[in-house]
């Protein structure tokens, strides 16, 4: 159930981030409950759903589809009050369980906590986590830009994640190569493409992205792309 009262915008979404953080943490939910946090952290982020539904035969394709697109016109702010509110539904057993459930459900912003504590970069993983730019520039040097975190992430990675995208235009403009593989052999444009950000994609596209890389299944971009849209993107770029 929605909670009907007036929140101020800013906290509400610094509240959502740190919840999406603990969700990302949960490894013994069901796939049920897996596509409900997808489809409401989809409507908090991206708003309505777009484009079709995939083919008969991508399930997971469909499953994520069905799950982000049954929220209708749902509100991006009521989308987080109802992300926070399943995550303080679960039991005990959910929020602590330490077994990990093969699911149709691949977020890109799956993560290992521990991250949050890498020794000599640790403020800035943080702050490209959350978007905040200035801190990013601060902080940032040549060598940082082309490594990365315990979980293999780039920070041109997390920005694209989190959909931050002046910070990754910046870090592009800095020589943060696109093509950088996740510890599962992604790269900056599978994260775009499963997240359906269209202008992350444009953006990687035009600096030069690859799009002939493979993750660990044997994946490239478009073999992921459940967008129409981002899908005539990929297919105009590579001819």
């Amino acid at each position: 159930m929605i909670r009907h009262q007036i929140v101020d915008e800013e906290d509400l979404k610094a509240d959502f981030e740190e919840y999406a953080d603990k969700v990302r943490e949960l490894k013994g939910v069901s796939n049920e409950t897996k596509l409900e946090f997808y489809g409401l952290y989809k409507q908090a982020t991206c708003g309505t759903c777009v484009g079709t539904r995939p083919g008969y035969f991508d399930f997971k394709g469909q499953a994520k589809y069905d799950a982000w697109s049954s929220l209708g016109d749902l509100s991006q702010s009521d989308a987080m009050l109802m992300y926070i509110d399943l995550y303080n539904s679960l039991d005990e057993d959910d929020l602590n369980s330490n077994e990990e459930e093969e699911g149709v459900v691949r977020m890109s912003t799956l993560f290992d906590p521990k991250a949050d504590e890498a020794e000599s970069e640790a403020d800035i993983w943080h702050a490209c986590r959350h978007g905040h730019v200035d801190k990013v520039k601060e902080l940032v040097n040549s060598e940082v830009l082309q490594q990365v975190d315990t979980e293999g992430r780039s920070l041109l990675h997390w920005a694209i994640d989190r959909n931050h995208v002046e910070l990754a235009q910046w870090l592009l403009s800095q020589g943060c190569c696109p093509d950088i593989k996740d510890g599962e052999g992604n790269t900056a444009l599978h994260y775009a493409v499963t997240c359906d950000y269209v202008p992350l994609v444009t953006l990687l596209l035009e600096n030069g992205a690859k799009q002939d890389i493979k993750d660990e299944n044997g994946d490239t971009p478009l073999d992921i792309c459940d967008s129409n849209q981002i899908r005539e993107l990929l297919i105009k770029y590579s001819t």
